[in-house]
């Protein structure tokens, strides 16, 4: 039977799509046009495999079937829109099995503005040239068109340019927040807080993450050939060389940056000479994730010096550590803040022996880069690098709150568990989440002797005309310090269980 294999949007409409056929008849009526150029589907037979995506059960498979008027532009990966058609159909018969027709809706795109190579593999990307499944990309495009229709965000990226104009540019703001006195150092920050909560423009992104972390005093504590240094060091590691190399494969292969040799190159120099740099931590698995986002956006020097300054300022670096130590710890936090916060759905995960674990420690570990929509977890960066690391539990506990509806409503295990699998995937409105984030962090509030459930305000609201409401954030019951109080309760036995496994290690090797 035929199948869609591929399709390759315009907007939100299909402009192209693969159509791989079973041998045996296709099942489509060919016509061409006055020139005697190209080959029209003129109508299908009744039964035959093209017929039969028609009457598919797949909804999504019946709105992209092949209908009449689309245009064969190519077969098995040949271009036939210059063939005359003749030459077309007797291409199809002499096509290897199995056949894939690539057609094109010329009322999505004229066949004049078609330059397309036909080999080429049908490909949807988000703005950042990451490739992305149909319900990604749809859902993706739809936000851009909405986030574009606001005059709100013109308003927001004219303010930014404004400040950098009335400041000295970068190099006067990083003056003015790192080295001048503590009130001219205030006022900036003020200034800037709306502006990095409405989220930073990517234009302006990798610098201003540069200059948020004050990467620049770091770096001078070193020599200025200090980078190229580590990477000409011949004391490196060989296990650490090869689970770098494995990991780079498996680095945003979706992006082509990450498929050429300059991409893989980069990623690996980085990795590579912060294991040198920290040789307690070396390498972790998901620090491939964080430096593949900072080489795609930063040169790779300061890619490096990012990600030294990240993982010693606004991250544990024990999370990385052989050990990981610190990730143990914090997932032990996490989960007293989720009882603290949600104490419903804590008791509902326990109840179906789901430990949240499953999914929040990828969260904490890749900042979110796995799980939320990217401009989505980039604008979680902008709030980490402004505020700090209180961001990460903040940010997890909000994907929680505005899933907590849904899951609550689950019945069965099986589902449960993939609706926690999925948290935080359809988060794709960026502004709603940081806004709700901020919104959550500015809710500060500490629990008196009275039920926690007397503190809740469960407001619903709607992000969006026509969105699904969810609750307004919750009382925030914790503040920081809180954090770290917890942090030093549970690292003793955190400790303990790690020189346990240790010593079970070292009998198994004996």
């Amino acid at each position: 039977m035929a199948q869609v294999k591929r399709k390759q949007y315009e907007d939100d409409a299909v402009a192209l799509y693969d159509v791989e056929f079973a041998p045996g008849p296709l099942g489509i009526q060919f016509e061409t046009g006055f020139y005697g150029h190209h080959a029209l589907v003129k109508g299908l037979v009744r039964g035959s495999q093209a017929s039969r995506l028609l009457q598919s059960e797949n909804h999504a498979i019946q709105a992209h079937a092949i209908q009449t008027g689309h245009v064969l532009v190519a077969v098995n990966g040949v271009d036939v829109t210059t063939d005359s058609f003749p030459d077309v159909m007797a291409s199809i018969r002499s096509a290897a099995h199995p056949r894939v027709l690539r057609f094109l809706d010329p009322s999505v795109l004229s066949l004049d503005r078609f330059r397309h190579d036909p080999a080429q593999e049908l490909v949807n990307r988000d703005e950042y040239g990451f490739a992305k499944d149909d319900k990604y990309i749809l859902k993706h495009r739809q936000q851009l068109r909405h986030q574009r229709q606001k005059p709100a965000r013109y308003r927001h990226e004219r303010q930014w340019l404004e400040l950098l104009q009335e400041n000295g540019g970068f190099d006067g703001l990083q003056v003015l927040l790192h080295e001048s006195s503590e009130d001219e150092s205030m006022h900036v920050r003020q200034l800037l807080q709306p502006l990095v909560v409405g989220g930073i423009p990517s234009a302006y992104r990798p610098a201003m993450w540069l200059l948020l972390a004050n990467v620049a005093a770091y770096k001078a504590r070193f020599p200025h050939d200090y980078y190229q240094s580590l990477l000409h060091r011949e004391d490196h590691r060989g296990s650490t060389v090869d689970d770098i190399e494995k990991d780079v494969g498996r680095t945003y292969p979706e992006h082509t940056f990450f498929q050429a040799e300059r991409g893989k190159v980069e990623l690996t120099n980085v990795l590579l000479a912060y294991a040198m740099h920290r040789r307690e931590i070396g390498y972790c698995q998901s620090m491939n994730f964080i430096v593949g986002i900072l080489v795609l956006f930063l040169p790779e020097e300061d890619a490096f010096w990012l990600l030294a300054v990240l993982l010693e300022k606004f991250l544990p670096w024990e999370n990385y550590s052989r050990s990981m130590v610190g990730a143990q710890v914090d997932q032990i936090v996490f989960k007293r803040l989720v009882t603290l916060q949600a104490p419903a759905l804590s008791a509902m995960l326990e109840t179906h022996g789901i430990d949240i674990e499953l999914v929040s420690l990828q969260w904490f570990l890749c900042v979110f880069l796995c799980t939320l929509p990217l401009e989505t977890a980039l604008r979680v960066w902008d709030l980490l690098f402004f505020y700090g690391q209180e961001v990460v539990f903040d940010a997890a506990l909000c994907i929680l709150q505005l899933g907590e509806q849904d899951i609550m409503g689950v019945a069965s295990h099986a589902e449960l568990f993939q609706r926690v699998r999925e948290l935080g995937t359809e988060l794709h409105d960026a502004d709603a989440f940081a806004e709700f984030v901020h919104a959550f962090m500015q809710n500060e509030r500490k629990a008196p002797n009275g039920p926690l459930d007397q503190l809740v305000a469960k407001v619903t609201r709607f992000l969006d005309k026509g969105a699904t409401p969810v609750v307004a954030p919750t009382p925030k019951l914790y503040t920081f310090d809180d954090i770290e109080q917890w942090r030093r309760e549970a690292r003793p036995q955190v400790e303990a269980n790690e020189r346990e496994m240790q010593r079970f290690r070292e009998t198994c090797a004996e």
